[in-house]
């Protein structure tokens, strides 16, 4: 018989999108089976109910000067890339990791591919 309440822990991971579409951005890299986008509102709504059990990683590298989010960890995608597997490991643990750059439509996910 299944439980008539969900644990806690995975009622606070369900999102219920309030924005579908993601713009189409041109060169856009496809991802991978299994790497999910979202609309940066759905994401911070996410996020706030999610943070205990993720990590956020900016990759932007000069275009950050336009701004941090707090709470994020600052890795350039290309330093990431040339550490993956340090990367990989360091993270192994995270339920969720996400990965943002300026418009998550080249580095992102080329990064979590």
């Amino acid at each position: 018989e299944l439980p008539k309440e969900l644990p806690k822990e995975v009622v606070s991971m369900q999102v219920k999108p309030r924005r579908k579409e993601l713009p189409l951005i041109e060169g856009q890299v496809p991802k991978d089976a299994g790497v999910e986008g979202m609309h940066p509102i759905d994401f911070k709504a996410f996020w706030e109910q999610n943070q205990q059990n993720m990590i956020v990683v900016d990759l932007r590298g000069q275009d950050r000067a336009s701004g941090a989010i707090p709470g994020t960890a600052h890795i350039p995608a290309m330093d990431l890339l040339k550490e993956i597997g340090t990367y990989v490991e360091k993270f192994r643990h995270q339920p969720i990791v996400a990965f943002f750059c300026q418009y998550s439509a080249h580095r992102a996910p080329t990064v979590a591919n």
